[in-house]
């Protein structure tokens, strides 16, 4: 798939660690048995396992160990043994982003993030998936030689309960903990 993100190679990162709490991420699946994720999501993980497809016909998981990693940057490699029968993938391309003329890149990102947290009718919770599409400014922070992401803000989340009349409005709960 071109100009966009494949929605089979989306994953859903779930975490064990070793006190056996756990956390969620996201990554994307850029090879048959690789997936690039945040260093962050599994860092001091007891256990990994990555979901494709989650909630759906097609899902499918499999444990997955950190491969190689790198705290500066955030970024971690996961690696797995794809299911038997899981559809194979090309490999991601990957590219760098000429700095030397004025350009506008098109970027596309998907993840399970804590605002997105939701619950089935029998309760329990699980995590919808979010798709923000943004933009590069080739010229943006070269000095750095970052990326900044610029997003359109996103209309409500009809999920998300809303103001009315200027009473019981409160900021959702996050950081460490939150539910």
């Amino acid at each position: 798939m071109s100009g966009g993100l494949d929605p089979h190679r989306i994953a859903e990162v779930i975490v064990t660690t070793a006190a056996g709490g756990g956390r969620r991420g996201s990554g994307y699946r850029v090879s048959d048995t690789a997936v690039l994720t945040a260093f962050h999501v599994v860092a001091g993980a007891a256990g990994v396992q990555v979901r494709f497809d989650a909630d759906r016909p097609s899902q499918w998981s499999a444990a997955a160990v950190v491969a190689w990693s790198d705290t500066s940057t955030d970024v971690a490699v996961l690696t797995f043994a794809p299911q038997k029968g899981a559809i194979p993938v090309a490999p991601a391309r990957f590219g760098r982003m000429g700095d030397d003329r004025h350009a506008l890149v098109a970027v596309y990102a998907a993840g399970f993030p804590l605002w997105k947290q939701r619950r089935r009718t029998d309760g329990r919770p699980f995590r919808e998936l979010h798709q923000a599409d943004g933009t590069v400014a080739a010229l943006s922070n070269l000095r750095t030689g970052t990326l900044e992401i610029t997003v359109p803000v996103a209309a409500a989340d009809p999920a998300t309960p809303r103001c009315r009349h200027g009473r019981g409005c409160r900021a959702p709960p996050c950081g460490p903990g939150a539910t």
